[in-house]
């Protein structure tokens, strides 16, 4: 149980997962979590004696989210997100983040809905506009749509791995 203790430290501190051990009188179960996907899953069934292992591993199709921006005081930059919400505007805290000074601190987030991705104005101060339509709430957005917040113009594109 030595070596397992090691492992589940060394995962429970990774940048990339969040980790998850149940230990029951006859079972121990590890999960791996990376945002809020489940990607791996380890059970062990403790016997007397003895050990037996058994491995499953659940693989899950990941989206990479490119955001490039294309104007604005951010132009240049490009953000990459797999599977998870992308909030935007001026606040530390967004993975979008944006000098621009039209831009709410927290402007909008992104996020994907079945195998659509919905941009969602969190009530900000002047406006999300998409292909130059102004989103009152939600909308859905595809590759190629072209996200304005202020003077800054992000395009998204969408790839599998």
């Amino acid at each position: 149980m030595i070596w397992l203790n090691k492992i589940i430290r060394f995962w429970g501190n990774s940048n990339h997962f969040k980790t998850k051990l149940r230990l029951s009188e006859h079972t121990l179960k590890w999960s791996a979590v990376r945002g809020n996907n489940f990607i791996h899953s380890l059970n062990y069934s403790l016997a007397t004696g003895n050990t037996k292992i058994q491995k499953r591993d659940i693989s899950v199709k990941e989206f990479r989210w490119i955001f490039r921006v294309l104007a604005g005081m951010d132009r240049g930059r490009e953000y990459v997100a797999i599977n998870r919400e992308i909030r935007v505007g001026r606040h530390p805290e967004n993975l979008i983040l944006l000098r621009d000074p039209k831009a709410s601190r927290f402007h909008a987030i992104i996020y994907r809905r079945g195998s659509k991705l919905v941009l969602e104005d969190l009530k900000s101060t002047n406006g999300t506009r998409v292909n130059g339509e102004l989103i009152l709430k939600k909308r859905t957005i595809l590759p190629g749509d072209l996200i304005k917040i202020g003077e800054t113009v992000i395009q998204v594109s969408l790839e599998n791995d």
